[in-house]
């Protein structure tokens, strides 16, 4: 009978600080390799894919030959109600997220080199792979480690309390500059509370693929609001005022939905056998 999966402080923070070694030791060497080539804007990014990949993968074997079943559970217990207030309460946290960014990014602006580096790879780089690492591997592999070991594993030993915010710091840190710091704190409170209520990794993955992609894909329907999908690193500005309400109401709606979400729905959880 497989022993019930759980990861105290210590190991956690090892696994973690393992995966930022792997994932910025391998990304320095391609970026030392391939930088100062306009043409491998591309090449970097899938290389970056298969990075990322690579070390989930090595984590996610890691933990599973030290620790044994990990018990990680793709669907849960969801239904409609919960899709539905998670899709409203998404929408209204990515509004006011973008807006905390813009607030970050006067009171601690970018370098002119970290400005340059991010027009450099969105300018050299193909639609296709920016979707592919933004809005499908990042999102899955993220949520593996942080909900699916991470939170899945602090919450057998601590408080939901402690496991919210140890987790959503690790989330943050990982996130590197100090407005991205800000949203992926926040978000990752979000995402851990939604993991340990639905116990659904396909919801935490769906949950992230929205927040990465929401902007690509409203700036794709040629939509335009000020501040949102036009944000500027080296000149940013604040949403227009009745956006921001837009997103007040999304996220209050959002909790009164959540309320009358049932937190057991039966037949409807699947466990896989990591």
């Amino acid at each position: 009978m497989n022993k019930q999966f759980s990861l105290n402080v210590k190991k956690t923070l090892g696994y973690f600080l393992l995966m930022i070694f792997l994932l910025q030791g391998f990304s320095i060497i391609t970026f030392s390799v391939l930088k100062g080539h306009p043409q491998n804007g591309n090449l970097i990014l899938l290389i970056d894919i298969a990075i990322r990949l690579a070390v989930a993968v090595i984590i996610v074997l890691l933990v599973k030959k030290n620790e044994g079943f990990l018990g990680i559970k793709l669907v849960g217990y969801i239904n409609k109600k919960w899709i539905l207030a998670t899709a409203v309460f998404t929408f209204g946290l990515h509004i006011l997220n973008t807006q905390l960014t813009n607030f970050f990014l006067h009171i601690f602006p970018l370098s002119d080199k970290l400005i340059r580096l991010a027009e450099h790879y969105d300018s050299n780089s193909s639609l296709v792979t920016i979707i592919l690492r933004l809005i499908l591997i990042a999102p899955i592999t993220e949520e593996l480690i942080y909900r699916g070991i991470f939170v899945n594993g602090l919450s057998k030993l601590y408080s939901k309390k402690t496991t919210f915010i140890l987790t959503a710091v690790l989330f943050a840190i990982s996130h590197g500059t100090a407005h991205q710091i800000a949203l992926a704190f926040i978000t990752g409170i979000f995402l851990a509370w939604l993991y340990l209520k639905t116990e659904s990794l396909l919801l935490t993955i769906g949950v992230h693929m929205a927040m990465n992609g929401l902007l690509p894909f409203i700036s794709l329907l040629g939509i335009h609001i000020e501040g949102y999908t036009n944000v500027n690193f080296a000149v940013p500005s604040y949403h227009v005022w009745w956006w921001d309400m837009v997103g007040i109401v999304c996220l209050v709606l959002g909790v009164i939905l959540y309320r009358n979400c049932n937190n057991k729905i039966n037949n409807a959880e699947i466990n896989t056998n990591l």
